[in-house]
C-alpha cells in the first residue's frame, strides 16, 4: 500500500472532504462550520497529496461525538480508519465517547468494537429504513 499522512484539515479541504463523502446528511456548509470550530478534531488521510480519508471528532469537556469517519473505497480495508479514529481520541483527550452507526455495516461496527466502544442503544429507522446503533467507549483522562 501507498504510503500516507495523518494531518489534521483546514478551511480550504472542505470541498475535497464534502466529495468524498458519500450517504451523510453533512452539506459543504457543514464542513466549513465544523473546520472553523475549534472543539471539532477533523483530521484526514493523505496520500500524494489526495485526500483519501477524514474524521470528525466534536470533543465537549470530558465527552466527545464521533460525527463521521469516511474512507475512499480504494483505500478500504488498509487500517487508515482505524489510525484515523485512534489519532481523534488520542487528540480530543476526553473520558467518554459516541457514536452511531448504521446496522448493517458490519465492517464499521467491527472497526469501532476493535476499537474498545460498545453498543449501548439503537435509533430505529435513524437512516431511513435503517436503525443506528449507538455505541461509547471509555478512557482514562490523561
Amino acid at each position: 500500500m501507498e504510503k500516507y499522512s495523518i494531518e489534521k484539515c483546514v478551511c480550504e479541504d472542505a470541498v475535497d472532504l464534502f466529495d468524498l463523502q458519500e450517504g451523510t446528511y453533512w452539506t459543504l456548509n457543514m464542513f466549513h462550520e465544523a473546520l472553523k470550530n475549534d472543539r471539532v478534531i477533523f483530521l484526514k488521510a493523505v496520500v500524494d497529496k489526495k485526500i483519501v480519508g477524514h474524521v470528525a471528532l466534536d470533543a465537549v469537556l470530558d465527552e466527545g461525538e464521533i460525527h463521521m469517519v469516511v474512507i475512499n473505497p480504494d483505500y478500504r480495508g488498509k487500517g487508515i480508519a482505524k489510525r484515523l479514529v485512534k489519532e481523534a481520541i488520542k487528540l480530543a483527550n476526553v473520558k467518554k465517547i459516541f457514536l452511531e452507526v448504521d446496522e448493517t455495516n458490519e465492517k464499521a461496527i467491527n472497526l469501532y468494537k476493535g476499537l474498545g466502544f460498545m453498543p449501548i442503544s439503537k435509533r430505529k429507522q435513524y437512516y431511513g429504513n435503517v436503525s443506528a446503533i449507538i455505541m461509547q467507549t471509555e478512557y482514562k483522562l490523561n
